[in-house]
């Protein structure tokens, strides 16, 4: 039989798995499991005792119960045999501190959203919590107070850039780039495809490593540059700047800055890239495999390097459990449809699922000269 222990895990892990659900998720019913008629001959005490611990256990948190007769030893013997959590109310009783912490700020988060002033959809509301989840209360407190702001000034912003807006009391770097979690939250809020400010333009760095260039200035793109300006073979995109800025001299070989996801700037910038030989070295996590797909998918056929799994156990003792803003990273699903090899895609989905230890090994953690010493695949 299940205990009440047991069964309040399985509550939790039920909420768990509704937390942003727009949809109610009560009632829940759940087997207690009884246990066969061999196991209750066996021990008819110990069934009875977990009997009585459910029936107090659901008395003091307002649980249903359902019961069934079973015989033992032709004697009926009356037992619990499902629960049934009615309600969110029921449901906030039987669950741990933890657990209802989150449930209690997703609902009071969801409650401040319906309030803004506008209707904003459901799923929309259950949207904007559930990527705002790790935000601490006053970053969404500031996420309000724009939301309100932009809903009334969306048209006078047109030729501002993100850092000139007039939000009193924001850094100035809060709005963040065209892809951050705060415009996509407002967005998402104000209902519009993005917030008509005067963009950054697209840039990219990046250095010649042929000893002939010995001397040259980092070069950077602002515009298309239909040619190199010194004839390569060999391209490597690497994410960290330290790296970037200590690749050795390599003939033939032009190394770029890929900054993250921003790396798509490199392929629209720099068209001649297509032609080279194109490798790829990111951080060990999910985001460096993502990225690595993401540059496959706008058309350069790039090949990983330093991103496999025997690089992986070599330097997992340096990895990390926090990501970019020092926030625990979460396990999550690999997503599907991405252009990486079979090889790839394991490791990719083993890190997002944080199946071998630490989900990231940051790119600075392993040596360069590790990278440069292992063959890889061409």
């Amino acid at each position: 039989m299940r205990s009440p222990r047991e069964l309040a895990s399985l509550v939790e892990a039920h909420l768990g798995r509704h937390l942003f659900d727009v949809a109610d998720p009560w009632p829940l019913t759940l087997t207690v499991q009884l246990p066969s008629a061999r196991a209750l001959e066996d021990d008819p005490a110990g069934a009875a005792r977990t009997n009585r611990e459910i029936l107090a256990w659901a008395d003091a948190h307002g649980v249903a119960t359902r019961l069934t007769v079973r015989r033992m030893g032709g004697t009926p013997l009356e037992l619990v045999s499902h629960v049934t959590i009615p309600d969110e109310d029921v449901a906030q009783r039987v669950v741990g501190r933890a657990m209802r912490g989150r449930r209690c700020r997703v609902l009071a988060r969801a409650a401040r959203i319906r309030a803004l002033g506008w209707p904003v959809g459901e799923e929309c509301v259950m949207r904007v919590v559930r990527w705002t989840e790790d935000a601490d209360d006053l970053d969404f407190d500031l996420l309000m107070a724009a939301a309100v702001w932009f809903h009334g000034h969306l048209g006078a912003v047109a030729s501002m850039t993100a850092r000139e807006v007039p939000l009193e009391g924001f850094s100035g770097k809060w709005l963040g780039g065209v892809r951050s979690l705060h415009r996509r939250a407002l967005c998402a809020l104000l209902e519009v495809d993005g917030l008509p400010l005067r963009e950054r333009p697209e840039e990219v760095r990046y250095r010649y490593l042929d000893p002939a260039a010995a001397g040259w200035a980092e070069r950077l793109a602002t515009e298309v540059q239909e040619a190199p300006e010194l004839p390569v073979a060999r391209a490597i995109v690497v994410e960290n700047k330290d790296t970037y800025l200590a690749m050795p001299a390599m003939a033939g070989t032009v190394c770029v800055f890929g900054a993250g996801f921003a790396v798509g700037a490199a392929v629209r910038l720099l068209p001649w890239l297509a032609g080279l030989d194109v490798a790829y070295w990111g951080d060990l996590d999910a985001a460096g495999f993502e990225i690595l797909a993401s540059l496959r998918a706008a058309g350069l056929a790039a090949r990983a390097v330093g991103m496999d799994l025997a690089t992986y156990e070599r330097f997992r003792a340096y990895g990390t459990a926090l990501g970019e803003r020092g926030t625990p990273i979460k396990a999550s699903e690999p997503k599907e449809g991405l252009d990486l090899t079979d090889d790839e895609y394991a490791l990719y989905g083993a890190l997002c699922r944080q199946e071998l230890g630490v989900p990231r090994v940051e790119q600075e953690r392993i040596p360069l000269d590790w990278v440069m010493s292992v063959p890889q695949p061409r």
